[in-house]
């Protein structure tokens, strides 16, 4: 049987909500991690109280895995209609020399998963729908 390569961290948990920044002071969600140039690049959705749930994906960066520095600011943040409610679950990988981020974007009804790309891991920039012209009913609900 092989061994495991995860160990849950003694510091479980390794990020939490930043009662100094009003964008991540209430919950952090669902992260996604990519290892890059010796470090570990976490993204995550962050809830701020007061902002009706809606969630920005934020930016922490580590050298052993375990302790995080965060970047002051969001890196991605709702900016249309399809977003007005949130983004979530930050998902990454690196094809060539482009970083790829794959979120849920939800305005309060139907959650749509977008893309959005970065050359450095900071400056982001929003590609919009993956699936474009996306109809639940024409896929019959079902989904892998």
């Amino acid at each position: 049987m092989p061994k495991t390569i995860f160990t849950r961290s003694k510091l479980n948990p390794i990020l939490s909500p930043n009662p100094k920044n009003s964008w991540e002071n209430l919950k952090l969600y669902n992260p996604g991690v990519i290892y890059h140039n010796n470090k570990y690049h976490l993204f995550y959705r962050a809830v701020g109280a007061g902002k009706n749930w809606c969630s920005v994906i934020g930016y922490a960066v580590s050298d052993d895995g375990e302790h995080f520095t965060r970047f002051p600011k969001p890196v991605l943040k709702p900016e249309t209609k399809e977003e007005k409610r949130g983004l979530e679950d930050p998902r990454l990988t690196k094809i060539g020399d482009t970083f790829y981020m794959a979120y849920a974007a939800y305005d309060g009804i139907t959650p749509r998963l977008n893309i959005a790309t970065a050359k450095d891991l900071k400056r982001w920039e929003k590609k919009g729908p993956a699936l474009k012209n996306f109809n639940f009913e024409q896929a019959g609900g079902e989904f892998i």
